[in-house]
């Protein structure tokens, strides 16, 4: 057996035969592959080429469609060789891929686990960065708890976990 992702495109327009161009782009794993790291790769090489056909008919016409059947080949060298690729595509167009690993979701925080600083929070910290870290970095001292923390910080112990 096999494991199939595809992103299928649908383009309307009465240029085409039938008034649409459907085509899907798609990548074939073994079973056991975790899948996740080539969705969002597939997504963009998807939108790049739904993108060259609106703009300037790269898959329907024969000229360019050829040059696809170098393309793909090349994406699938650098995805299994190097995890990332820049491949030319049109003198224009450069389609730039990267596998980012999949990361687990942590462990879940516990009301009596103590945060220890890993890195300066405060040089860290932005203007844009979420309320709930602004208000309890003060708080996370090494000795502080998580509930102290909240009880500190006048939050929920819900929102502090989270953070």
């Amino acid at each position: 057996g096999r494991r199939i992702m595809g992103f299928p495109i649908n383009i309307e327009n009465e240029k085409y035969t039938r008034n649409a161009l459907m085509f899907n782009v798609g990548f074939v794993f073994d079973p056991s592959t975790d899948t996740r790291p080539f969705e969002s790769v597939l997504r963009k090489l998807a939108s790049v080429l739904h993108t060259l056909e609106v703009e300037s008919e790269f898959l329907s016409r024969g000229a360019s469609r050829a040059r696809l059947a170098t393309i793909l080949p090349e994406v699938l060298a650098a995805l299994n060789t190097r995890g990332e690729g820049v491949i030319p595509i049109t003198p224009d167009t450069t389609l730039c891929l990267k596998l980012f690993p999949w990361l687990p979701q942590p462990p879940p925080v516990e009301d009596h686990q103590v945060p220890v600083r890993i890195r300066d929070l405060d040089a860290l910290v932005a203007k844009d960065w979420d309320l709930t870290l602004q208000r309890i970095r003060s708080f996370i001292d090494g000795v502080n708890y998580v509930k102290r923390i909240a009880l500190l910080a006048d939050m929920d112990v819900e929102l502090v976990r989270a953070a």
